[in-house]
């Protein structure tokens, strides 16, 4: 029945029978091996994306993500700290730990990645690792 599948609904009122359905290829019919709709052909090899870049792309890639890193780390200060500060209640927000662990530690992380993304001992594909 499969190659004989109708390519509209006789009414359509009437819901499709399961048999009726047609698939993307790969899809419910059991061929499905891993395939997606973004990378029909599974996952690229992970050294692909040095070799597709152009240069000035790669040069590019460090800085991005040092300032999208450092902005990542202004947000958790804005959004945390700078009301405290900006109140004058900065020590009652770091009496109790669990208000101040979780943002201090995020602004942490993203200073982090700053600075491995800027950092010349750190090659280039170590540096798309850390994305």
């Amino acid at each position: 029945m499969r190659g004989k599948l109708p390519l509209m609904r006789p009414n359509p009122g009437t819901p499709l029978r399961p048999d009726q359905v047609i698939y993307p290829r790969g899809v419910g019919n059991g061929e499905h091996r891993g395939d997606s709709l973004f990378l029909p052909s599974g996952r690229p090899a992970r050294s692909s994306l040095a070799h597709t870049l152009p240069a000035h792309l790669r040069e590019q890639l460090p800085r991005r993500l040092r300032n999208i890193a450092l902005l990542y780390s202004l947000a958790y200060f804005l959004s945390d700290l700078a009301p405290d500060i900006l109140t004058g209640r900065l020590s009652e927000a770091f009496r109790t730990p669990g208000q101040w662990i979780p943002g201090v530690a995020s602004m942490l992380a993203g200073l982090v990645v700053a600075g491995l993304a800027s950092s010349p001992r750190v090659s280039w594909q170590g540096k798309v690792d850390i994305e």
